[in-house]
């Protein structure tokens, strides 16, 4: 299914707050984030933190990889303990492992992802 950005806004404008608020801030563009995989770290690592420390805690956790990439492989290798010393609680470690390895294993790529949805 294709989203239609006019379309919605189209229907969004049939209200009159909305209409005024779209006609004070334009439209809005969709960010689409290409990596799906390190868009779902960043994610995990926020959540429930306030944006300094998740900040923080997304810095020191993106320095454990070479060029600050993190990887798959890299993070299902790392021990539990250094995920936690730079800040990560033992539950959002698992978390970030459970992602690797669903990664690894399936797929996180945006078209073969859509692919796997429209044939469901």
């Amino acid at each position: 299914m294709k989203w239609d950005i006019e379309l919605a806004y189209k229907h969004l404008k049939k209200d009159p707050k909305l209409k005024a608020i779209i006609k004070q801030t334009g439209k809005l563009e969709p960010a689409h984030q290409k990596d799906l995989f390190t868009s779902l770290l960043s994610a995990i690592v926020s959540q429930q933190l306030s944006t300094k420390a998740a900040a923080t805690i997304w810095n020191r956790f993106i320095q454990l990889f070479p060029d600050e990439q993190p990887t798959e492989k890299a993070i299902i290798k790392m021990d539990i303990e250094q995920l936690r010393a730079v800040g990560l609680s033992y539950q959002k470690g698992g978390y970030l492992k459970n992602i690797s390895t669903f990664s690894l294993e399936n797929t996180l790529e945006y078209k073969r992802l859509y692919r796997k949805v429209m044939i469901i």
